[in-house]
Formats: C-alpha cells, sequence, structure tokens
C-alpha cells in the first residue's frame, strides 16, 4: 500500500432533488420517521438510479440542503446519517467513495461518478487507529478512541470541518457497518458531548466530510482508520 492521503473532492454532474432528505432511523418499522425515510431512498433511487456492478469503484456525492433557520454545526444532523441510508439503498458494494455536504440551500443534489482517486495536496492533520474488536462492542470506539487520543492533544477548533476518513479492510466486508462507531470516537479530534456522554463526539460540526475504502485480504478482520481534518473553507 502507497502511504495513505486525503482525496480531492471528485467534480461529478449532480441531479437536483425535490424532496427534503431524511436521516437514517432506528425506529421500528412503520414509524413515522421509518416511512419518510423509506419515500425519501424511493426519490432518490428514481432520481440517480441503481447501480449495477458492485466493486465497481464509485463515488456518491451527497449535497444537502437546509432551511435558512436549520442549524448547521449542531443539532444533530450528522451528514453520516444522511448518507448511510442513501449508500444502502443504493449498494454499498458498488462504492468505495462517499461524500457528502450540508448547506442552507432550498433543494439538495446527488451525483455518481467513477474515482479517479487524485490526492488533495492541502494541509491537513492526521491520525489513525487500528483495530480487530468488532464494531457492534463499546471496546471497538474504546479502542479507536484511545488511539486516537494518543496523538491528538487538543481538538479541532471551534467551527466547521472538512474530515476524511479511510477505512482499510479485509474483502467482502460491509465498510458502511464501520462509520458510526468510528465517527462516534473521534472526540479528541471533534470535541466531545458537553454533557458528558460517551462516545458522542461533536460529528455535526462536520459539514464536508469524505469516507474512502480500500481492501485488502491480508487485513482479515482488523480494521485501519485513518483521519484527516482541518478547518472548512467553502
Amino acid at each position: 500500500m502507497t502511504d495513505p492521503s486525503p482525496l480531492l473532492r471528485p467534480q461529478v454532474e449532480r441531479v437536483r432533488l425535490s424532496h427534503p432528505p431524511r436521516l437514517e432511523s432506528w425506529d421500528g418499522q412503520g414509524h413515522r420517521s421509518q416511512v419518510e425515510l423509506s419515500a425519501w431512498l424511493d426519490h432518490v433511487s428514481d432520481a440517480i438510479g441503481i447501480p449495477s456492478v458492485a466493486g465497481s469503484h464509485q463515488c456518491l456525492v451527497l449535497d444537502v440542503g437546509l432551511p435558512p433557520e436549520t442549524p448547521l454545526l449542531e443539532g444533530g444532523r450528522d451528514l453520516d446519517n444522511f448518507l448511510l441510508p442513501v449508500v444502502r439503498r443504493l449498494g454499498a458494494s458498488c462504492f468505495t467513495s462517499a461524500w457528502a455536504s450540508k448547506r442552507h440551500d432550498s433543494c439538495s443534489w446527488i451525483g455518481i461518478t467513477h474515482c479517479d482517486g487524485p490526492r488533495d495536496p492541502g494541509a491537513w492533520s492526521h491520525a489513525s487507529a487500528t483495530t480487530e474488536l468488532s464494531y457492534e462492542r463499546q471496546e471497538w470506539k474504546r479502542s479507536v478512541q484511545t488511539q486516537i487520543s494518543q496523538q491528538v492533544q487538543h481538538p479541532a477548533p471551534a467551527g466547521p470541518l472538512a474530515v476524511q476518513v479511510l477505512f482499510r479492510v479485509g474483502r467482502g466486508r460491509n465498510w458502511t457497518l464501520l462509520w458510526k462507531p468510528t465517527i462516534d470516537s473521534l472526540g479528541p479530534i471533534l470535541g466531545h458531548d458537553p454533557r458528558g456522554r460517551p462516545f458522542r463526539s461533536r460529528d455535526d460540526r462536520i459539514v464536508d466530510p469524505g469516507l474512502h475504502v480500500e481492501e485488502d485480504a491480508s487485513l482479515g478482520w482488523r480494521v485501519e482508520a485513518h483521519v484527516w481534518w482541518r478547518p472548512y473553507v467553502g
């Protein structure tokens, strides 16, 4: 493997979405949030189509428009939770990168393009963690958070952030299941929940995330997470 580095946001032809975006829902089947999410995903599928080729190294770009009165940096509007249900519906195995943004806008946009992997030469901070633990266990988050805290002296300055995470995983792993537990563990970078709840990073500060995967059969169940961050400048 070459030394990992962050990527440039891809240029993509976007499709305008006329329905308001919906966050991932953990409510029971039939709950209003699930019904609204399902309708939103149907709209996305109709607008963009469903990729048919797994392992085709495609990038998804989702630009989320929010009403002007909606705070962008607080309130739990985490972009990975907008991305996750869309990538799941379209097929996680079709994508090696997923990008998002949020801003005040009357509409949202989506696009798919092939990943060509140009690197971003700009200045980024970097930290990484490696674990073989199950992502479903609290020990996963504790391990990642501890490793990151040993490399980061202070959280990033207040304000919006651009963040990229590269997951290096074994073959055939559903990499999207690693997003939430990893991002929840980035309190040393993003800041911790002021109410003191464990593994609640201030991930709503991320207005420009890029999530990437690289497969390496030699890793088995081991996961490497490389994280880059810097203040966001629109």
